[in-house]
């Protein structure tokens, strides 16, 4: 389980990511059109987009743990 430090640490990067995609949302629109599914329309798409991003750096992160 996450460590508050870290849980606070994934929640500020995911709202710096949340107001970047709100702010260019054609990015955020490129970041969800990549893959096979097809994207959850009751989530907004920066919300989306800025979800996808933190489950991108969490999935990166246990492929660096399991290496070590």
């Amino acid at each position: 389980n996450p460590t508050p430090s870290e849980q606070e640490v994934m929640q500020r990067t995911y709202l710096r990511f949340l107001k970047e995609f709100e702010g260019e949302p054609n990015r955020a629109r490129q970041v969800l059109s990549i893959g096979e599914s097809r994207r959850d329309v009751s989530i907004s798409v920066p919300q989306h987009a800025a979800m996808t991003m933190i489950a991108s750096i969490l999935l990166n992160l246990d492929g660096l743990i399991c290496k070590e």
